[in-house]
């Protein structure tokens, strides 16, 4: 009995030993393993720089890098969402201005009714900015490839390796709006344009308009006043002084309007594209102001108003053409002619004289 009893005891010591004995070495093992060095991720200051907001300078092209794992790519053009979906990236090292490629699962996305399909053939970052190659096709068409030059949205000041952008003057309600021009270059047909409105210097109240671009529906070419004579680009600095008769005119409303909206948009600071990228699109807007005499001129490279301004530069544009002559317009469909010389008329009586319509009067 008394062995018996020994051995129990002897069974239960030493499994209290294994016990404390176990104890401490997951205590020892856990400790090493707790107090050590933690792994970092090394894609870490690039995916700092990643996880923003991204835009064009001409406010066409804009993209968001977020997401649960920061990973996801969403891409909208004209504000307007086209593509997102997840990329992969190979990053060692620290310096986040190096060239690097996103790799993507997917690359093709389409409009909603499928009549452009858009392929893009690669996206990098590469000194604080993002350069996206994008082929677009369109049904009946050629295909056109181009680059997109993106910047990170809150980065106000210049980055290491970008260009410095120019000072902006701010404007006040006192100040006159005494010319307005904006140049676009890209590889896409729709994507070029030119808008060149100026006073002269004998009459601040009578604007005159200078355009050519694509009309946004048909896309058609529309060019409005000619080129040759009147007003001359002059490159950085806008628009020359010059009489311009044969450029359209601008109604003071209009011209009032353009002024309001330019006071008010948010425009960023012109900053010159990058050397070597003769694909990448580069859009100038130069604004010149009179206050107290003196003149001065702002220039801009796009920003998230850049839309709406293009907007608002095209309906001026067609109502400039539509006011030059009635004649030059086509008529309404199922309007007459007023045997007064009356045209476009579409009710009973002719505007301009009073007659009454009669079968004889249809165009």
């Amino acid at each position: 009995m008394k062995k018996t009893l020994s051995a129990i005891l002897i069974v239960i010591l030493a499994l209290a030993v294994l016990t404390v004995a176990g104890l401490l070495a997951y205590q020892h093992f856990a400790g090493q393993t707790t107090d050590g060095p933690v792994m970092e991720n090394p894609a870490a200051p690039m995916l700092e720089l990643l996880n923003a907001g991204w835009m064009s300078e001409a406010g066409v092209w804009s993209a968001h890098i977020g997401g649960i794992e920061g990973n996801t790519f969403d891409l909208s053009y004209r504000q307007e969402l086209v593509y997102s979906g997840d990329f992969t990236f190979d990053f060692n090292g620290d310096d986040p201005n190096v060239k690097t490629e996103l790799q993507f699962y997917d690359t093709q996305f389409e409009s909603e009714d499928g009549s452009v399909c858009s392929t893009m053939e690669s996206l990098y970052v590469e000194k604080c900015r993002m350069y996206l190659d994008i082929t677009i096709s369109k049904d009946g068409g050629d295909s056109v490839r181009q680059q997109a030059v993106l910047g990170r949205a809150d980065y106000g000041k210049s980055q290491p390796g970008e260009l410095e952008s120019e000072e902006i003057r701010e404007v006040s309600e006192m100040a006159e709006l005494v010319a307005f021009s904006w140049h676009q270059s890209a590889m896409s047909y729709d994507g070029c344009f030119q808008f060149r409105i100026k006073t002269t210097e004998q009459d601040l109240s009578d604007p005159r308009l200078y355009c050519r671009y694509a009309d946004p529906e048909t896309h058609e070419r529309v060019e409005i006043g000619d080129d040759s004579i009147g007003f001359h680009w002059n490159g950085m600095g806008g628009i020359e002084r010059a009489a311009g008769e044969t450029w359209l005119p601008v109604s003071p409303e209009r011209w009032e309007e353009l002024a309001d909206f330019l006071r008010k948009a948010e425009l960023s600071a012109y900053r010159a594209t990058p050397p070597g990228l003769l694909d990448a699109t580069s859009s100038i807007i130069a604004v010149t102001w009179q206050e107290d005499g003196e003149e001065f001129t702002n220039r801009y490279g796009g920003g998230t108003s850049a839309h709406d301004l293009l907007e608002l530069l095209q309906d001026i544009a067609r109502e400039a053409y539509s006011q030059k002559s009635g004649q030059n317009q086509p008529a309404p469909e199922g309007s007459w002619t007023c045997s007064c010389g009356q045209t476009g008329n579409t009710g009973r009586f002719c505007p301009e004289c009073g007659k009454p319509f009669d079968e004889g009067d249809m165009q």
